[in-house]
């Protein structure tokens, strides 16, 4: 069992190591080097879209917040809160960082993220040291913390360059007309 002041000391570290300096990580997978072999038809854009949506979803955009105003709500218990913490994140984390071994299909964290969910299971190892919420708010802001900083580094490294060029917008009139007509069709367009 781990104490959970002492996983927040490890996440704060990591935190402070990659403020301004970009994570191995992310360096690599920018580079579309995925040791896991990640990656469809040989291409990395797939790794690369969900390392960015994947961390924002579980990060800042969609739970983060949620999860704080569940913890404090007056009916939820901190025993029941720990449960969907688990519920709510160990699949994802594994996808995004787990490790099966050498000998497996998946010899290295698939998508680069290990820490994420080495995070994850060090957490989950201190939950009997959380003894209020206050604690868990606690160590859930630094885990949080550490999540939305590697989305921000994805955020800057990502190809939004390239990928707009090849991507371009088409509206007004430049739509063709049976682009249009299918716009109406299903709703987009009304008229």
């Amino acid at each position: 069992m781990r104490d959970w002041r002492d996983v927040k000391e490890v996440i704060e570290a990591e935190i402070d190591k990659i403020w301004f300096d970009e994570p191995a990580e992310i360096t690599l997978g920018k580079k579309g080097i995925f040791p896991s072999g990640a990656g469809t038809d040989g291409q990395a854009f797939g790794n690369l879209f969900f390392m960015l949506s994947d961390v924002e979803g579980i990060g800042w955009l969609l739970i983060e917040y949620p999860f704080y105003e569940t913890l404090f709500d007056e009916e939820m218990t901190l025993g029941c809160f720990k449960r969907l913490f688990y519920n709510m994140y160990h699949d994802e984390v594994i996808v995004l960082g787990g490790n099966l071994g050498k000998d497996s299909k998946c010899p290295a964290a698939w998508l680069n993220l290990p820490k994420i969910c080495d995070f994850f299971f060090m957490i989950v190892d201190a939950y009997d040291s959380i003894q209020t919420k206050e604690d868990m708010y606690n160590l859930l802001w630094s885990y949080y913390k550490y999540i939305n900083r590697i989305g921000f580094w994805m955020y800057t490294v990502f190809p939004w360059d390239y990928y707009g060029k090849v991507f371009p917008a088409i509206n007004g009139d430049a739509i063709p007309e049976d682009m249009m007509l299918l716009a109406k069709e299903c709703g987009i367009v009304k008229e």
